[in-house]
């Protein structure tokens, strides 16, 4: 999801250049794997979603070596979006 979210918030649109599109996505792939690998801090860790036992069932021990990997998060989620109601 992380992928996705870095992707609509890019700012992109139909004027939008090959070189702005790939660095959203190199930007939302960084994001991504944050969201997957948690972070460390001084004193505790927060853990990423690949240490979930069922998002590993899922997506294996990590997503990011399938070339399909961007093509496929926008796709599920750009459908998915739809049905996601925003709480404020």
């Amino acid at each position: 999801f992380a992928y996705f979210e870095k992707i609509n918030s890019a700012g992109l649109n139909s004027d939008s250049t090959g070189e702005e599109v790939d660095q959203a996505k190199k930007n939302a792939l960084v994001e991504a794997n944050k969201a997957w690998n948690g972070s460390s801090f001084k004193g505790g860790e927060v853990p990423g979603d690949g240490k979930d036992f069922s998002i590993q069932t899922c997506f294996g021990k990590s997503p990011f070596g399938d070339p399909q990997f961007g093509k496929l998060s926008e796709f599920f989620f750009t459908n998915f979006e739809q049905f996601v109601e925003e709480r404020r």
